[in-house]
């Protein structure tokens, strides 16, 4: 597990299989225009049980406009193949860019239990899910207040699925 602290990635970096992150406590990572890639099927990036901030300390614009930032990228698992959140877990999408991950559900991230997800900046783009919510799959309503969700694709759901809809 990692450690609560903050930590800031210099250079890109390799996840294997069963090199899963998880974030157990506090942790805030700021990506640094920097990539994380999970190498190898069935694995996530990030498995979070305490409070996960996602941000871009360097993310900008380029020439053309287009949003340049660090990404998690390449993950392949059943729930969440970028970031799965479960039970008092937390999530927040500051900046940067979760994108390119595949799962049956949640293809960008997965949400379940009594967990939060607040994206307030960032993009979840062009994941793919088997099954239900490309982008987001949710167990509760995730608080949107800003950042871009599109590109994603799944049979129910492509850019974000809410399973629970009695739920507030």
């Amino acid at each position: 597990p990692v450690q609560t602290g903050n930590y800031y990635l210099v250079d890109d970096v390799n996840v294997p299989t069963m090199g899963l992150l998880e974030a157990t406590e506090d942790v805030k990572l700021c990506l640094n225009g920097k990539t994380i890639t999970v190498t190898g099927e069935n694995g996530r990036a990030y498995r979070v049980s305490g409070a996960l901030t996602i941000t871009d300390c360097t993310a900008a614009t380029d020439e053309n406009g287009v949003y340049q930032a660090g990404k998690i990228t390449g993950g392949w698992s059943e729930h969440g193949g970028g970031i799965n959140v479960e039970g008092d877990g937390a999530l927040y999408i500051e900046s940067g860019n979760i994108s390119g991950n595949h799962a049956k559900y949640g293809g960008g991230v997965y949400v379940a239990d009594d967990a939060v997800c607040v994206m307030s900046g960032g993009s979840v783009t062009g994941n793919v899910a088997s099954q239900d919510g490309g982008g987001i799959f949710a167990d509760y309503p995730v608080t949107v207040t800003g950042g871009v969700i599109s590109g994603n694709s799944a049979k129910y759901g492509g850019g974000y699925y809410f399973d629970e809809p009695d739920k507030k």
